[in-house]
C-alpha cells in the first residue's frame, strides 16, 4: 500500500487492536512513509497491554513518521468512565502534540447515540494549552491531509 500511496502524497492508516499495534512497532519504527494509528494506539490494559507497550508507541511516534489519532476513547475505556483515558491522552500530548490529530470516530459504532461534542470536550483536559489544541485540530491535519 505504501508504494501506491507514496506518489499521491497520501499517508497510511492503521486501525488495529493494540496487541497488533504493539507487535508492529518494530516494523513501523522503520517505515519511511507517514502513517496514522487510530484510537490512540488502542492499547487496552484489558488486552494485557502494559505501560512498556505504550512507551514503545511513544518512541515510534517520537522517532519516526508516526501520527496518532485521538479518537475512540470509549473503545479504550470500555465500561469505565471516559476520564479513565485521560492519562493516555495527556501522555500523547506531552510527547508530541505535533504528531496528533483529533477524530470523532463517528458514527460511534456500536454506540451510535454517543455525543461527539462530549468526546471533543475531552481534548481540553488532554491538551490544556490552546497552542497544542490548535496544532492537533488545525496545523497537523492540514499538513497530513493537504500537504503539497
Amino acid at each position: 500500500m505504501a508504494v501506491l500511496a507514496r506518489p499521491r502524497g497520501w499517508h497510511l492508516q492503521f486501525y488495529a487492536p493494540g496487541t497488533v499495534v504493539r507487535d508492529l512497532l518494530p516494523f513501523l519504527a522503520d517505515l519511511e512513509d507517514r502513517f496514522v494509528i487510530d484510537h490512540m494506539g488502542y492499547m487496552k490494559e484489558s488486552d494485557g497491554l502494559t505501560g512498556a507497550d505504550f512507551d514503545g508507541l511513544l518512541r515510534v511516534m517520537d522517532g519516526g513518521r508516526c501520527y496518532i489519532k485521538l479518537s475512540g476513547p470509549y473503545r479504550i475505556a470500555k465500561d469505565r468512565p471516559l476520564s479513565a483515558v485521560e492519562p493516555i491522552g495527556r501522555a500523547l500530548v506531552a510527547a508530541r502534540p505535533d504528531r496528533l490529530v483529533w477524530g470523532s470516530d463517528w458514527p460511534h459504532l456500536p454506540d451510535g447515540g454517543r455525543d461527539t461534542g462530549e468526546l471533543l470536550n475531552l481534548l481540553a483536559d488532554w491538551a490544556p494549552d490552546e497552542a497544542d489544541r490548535h496544532r492537533i485540530l488545525v496545523e497537523t491535519p492540514a499538513s497530513l491531509f493537504f500537504a503539497d
